[in-house]
């Protein structure tokens, strides 16, 4: 493997990867290693009626309003990547 690959993998790990590394460099100044957390809190906004709806499946079948939300991003993500390729 050329030198020019090596790179193109460790700009690619430090893209996709960006908290490890912000950690890493916050333990490297402060000696104290930060929480990671892997999940990201978000406020959006989403039709009143819809939510009431999908809280009450997502009860009724014993699963969190938000992992399905992040189920359904990471398929249209999925998608989409298809629809770019």
């Amino acid at each position: 493997m050329r030198s020019s690959e090596y790179v193109a993998i460790a700009r690619r790990q430090i893209r996709e990867h960006a908290d490890l590394f912000d950690a890493l460099l916050e333990f490297e100044r402060t000696k104290r290693m930060p929480r990671l957390s892997r999940k990201k809190r978000v406020n959006m906004t989403i039709d009143s009626s819809l939510y009431r709806e999908v809280q009450r499946e997502a009860k009724r079948r014993n699963i969190p309003v938000s992992s399905l939300v992040e189920k359904q991003l990471r398929l249209t993500l999925g998608a989409w990547r298809k629809e770019k390729a």
